[in-house]
């Protein structure tokens, strides 16, 4: 072959490797796919599945779907098609078809194909914050819901009534403690819940205040001499006794002598909130944790021995999640990942995240702001939940061990300090702040898109709820830059949007309609919006394989995907805003607004 007889014996081998290559690609057109080089079909935008997307493979199943309207196509997301091509031994897109050009000669050929009949693609919706198995602990009735009722009255007899139903504990025995959730009025004490005759407490819908009545406060040990704890409130009335309302950190002090759920129980909520995510087209979740302000390993605890061992103690998980755990159980998760990695469930759960609280909520006045609430005592201006120095020490901690650090901050003054914390971190990118309600000036967003932070999940659904206070409860400074998701997606800060369930309803399309809503002088476009609860909560979530792409519809990225019940009759003419507002008014029928769910190719609903 004219090999210089000076060249190095692997390199002659090499050149006549290379030279047989080329002469089976002539005579052997398939070689491509089998061969030795598989460099030749590499794809040139990067990372993720790297085969060539119009290369056939002998082991691949390919599935088409056409004849529909796809949302989010393409690498960048800013496309519309008519259909898609999956690989099913993959679980990755392999091409798009555009609604204007038929499929071409050079596109792969299904092997089967289905007809989307004009529905509605997008990619599978992510809520990457919300607390996934006290969402499934209301959903099966162990936590009574009460979000629907006024009158601190009517809370007790929902309560009653659904103890002596079947919907609570038993009512023959009166030590077994009622639960509910979900009130959203000011109440400045408990005397109501003395009618029910068990201990009984009852969560804001904030998670951020309850109710408690006296025989919970004196299972609790909780009188007139107990103080309140560091980062929280005990309310008292005029002669120090305990009304019965306890704010943030001093809710652990009745919580932590609730009984505990079962692992059996904790697993049914699992299923029951998965089942619960899918009907909504949520093919990802953030989970946050149980909600607990006495013990700080509950969610490491959900994690080792809920989570991890689920597909061998009962069925396999569906959905995605990305479990976190709080900032204090850092080290434990540092060592369990040393042991077992961070990736289970083939890939469907992911740990490596740490969750913490630096402030409390608007609707209980523990939000932390500059200066005092405007219905407030004068003095009042939040609560600071944490010990800035010790808590940032511990945010460096995690940051050391690799961890990704989520914290809690809705008041002006606490994103602030939050942000102060971030930009002294070298590995800053890997951090989020959770909710960023209220922002203190627009200076606050330039930062958080120089300091290069990974993002925000702010809750659209939240402006809602929240935007009959804030007129009256902040002054009109603090109010002005109020969810500016406008101007977080003009700083090009990420961000995801969430819902906090089961503070507000895991419902996807009610965030988008809120997010899209004019009446909010920050709102944000169809195409933002939907950014934000599908490749912007990816973003934000921990990390899997090297290269793994999710949330666009797009050649080499994970085909998990979403075919609503709503539809377009023209396609061609339907664009993304169309589209959108087509999804929106299907929800007059809640019962069959998804039609199929599919991760990673497979139909899962």
């Amino acid at each position: 072959f004219g090999v210089d007889p000076r060249m190095e014996r692997k390199e002659a081998f090499a050149v006549v490797f290379a030279l047989l290559c080329g002469l089976l690609a002539v005579f052997w057109p398939s070689v491509e796919r089998l061969s030795g080089c598989p460099y030749l079909a590499a794809n040139p935008e990067g990372p993720g599945d790297t085969r060539n997307p119009h290369e056939a493979s002998p082991t691949s199943r390919y599935i088409g779907y056409g004849n529909g309207v796809v949302l989010m196509a393409g690498d960048e997301g800013t496309d519309v098609a008519s259909g898609f091509v999956v690989d099913a031994t993959t679980g990755s897109f392999v091409s798009l078809w555009s609604p204007s050009t038929p499929p071409s000669s050079d596109d792969i050929i299904p092997d089967e194909t289905v007809d989307l009949q004009g529905a509605i693609v997008t990619p599978g919706f992510v809520d990457a914050h919300v607390h996934f198995l006290s969402l499934g602990l209301g959903l099966l009735g162990r936590i009574i819901d009460v979000g629907d009722v006024a009158a601190g009255d009517h809370l007790a007899e929902r309560m009653l009534s659904r103890v002596r139903s079947g919907g609570g504990p038993d009512d023959e025995d009166e030590t077994l403690w009622a639960v509910a959730f979900g009130f959203q009025h000011d109440f400045t004490n408990a005397s109501w819940l003395e009618a029910i005759d068990r201990p009984a407490v009852v969560f804001r819908f904030d998670s951020h205040q309850l109710l408690a009545n006296s025989k919970a406060l004196e299972m609790a040990g909780v009188t007139a001499d107990t103080p309140s704890p560091d980062g929280g409130q005990i309310m008292r009335d005029a002669s120090g006794n305990p009304t019965g309302v306890l704010c943030d950190a001093a809710m652990g002090l009745v919580t932590n002598v609730l009984p505990p759920s079962t692992d059996d129980q904790l697993r049914e909520a699992f299923y029951a909130a998965e089942e619960h995510a899918l009907r909504q087209g949520i093919t990802r979740v953030g989970d946050m944790g149980r909600v607990s302000f006495d013990d700080e390993f509950a969610s490491f605890n959900d994690v080792q021995n809920i989570y991890i061992p689920m597909p061998e103690v009962s069925a396999p998980q569906r959905v995605r999640v990305d479990a976190f755990v709080t900032l204090r159980a850092q080290r434990a998760l540092g060592d369990l990942i040393d042991t077992l990695g961070n990736t289970f469930s083939h890939g469907r759960l992911r740990i490596g995240g740490v969750k913490t609280f630096y402030d409390g909520s608007l609707s209980s006045r523990t939000a932390l702001f500059s200066r005092p609430y405007a219905d407030g005592d004068g003095v009042n201006a939040g609560i600071r939940l944490v010990d800035p120095e010790a808590w940032e020490e511990q945010v460096r901690a995690a940051d050391s061990d690799g961890m990704h650090v989520a914290t809690h901050a809705i008041g002006n003054q606490a994103v602030d300090e939050v942000l102060d914390v971030y930009e002294r971190l070298p590995n800053r990118h890997r951090h989020r702040i959770e909710h960023a309600q209220h922002i203190s000036s627009l200076e606050t967003i330039k930062r958080m898109e120089k300091a290069g932070i990974a993002g925000l999940t702010p809750n659209p659904q939240h402006w809602v709820y929240d935007r009959g206070t804030i007129p009256a409860r902040l002054h009109v400074d603090d109010a002005k830059l109020s969810f500016p998701l406008a101007e977080f997606k003009k700083a090009r800060v990420t961000m995801a949007l969430a819902s906090d369930a089961p503070v507000v309803p895991l419902d996807p399309l009610t965030a988008l309609e809120n997010a899209i809503d004019t009446s909010n002088p920050f709102s944000i476009t169809p195409w933002d919006a939907l950014h934000g609860l599908t490749r912007g909560g990816h973003i934000l979530s921990l990390p899997g394989e090297p290269g793994e792409r999710l949330g666009y519809i797009a050649a080499g990225w994970k085909a998990d995907f979403v075919v609503h019940q709503a539809r377009c009759d023209q396609q061609e003419a339907c664009t993304l805003e169309t589209a959108v507002q087509k999804l929106l008014a299907s929800r007059a029928d809640r019962v069959n607004e998804i039609k199929h769910v599919y991760i990673a190719g497979e139909r899962i609903m």
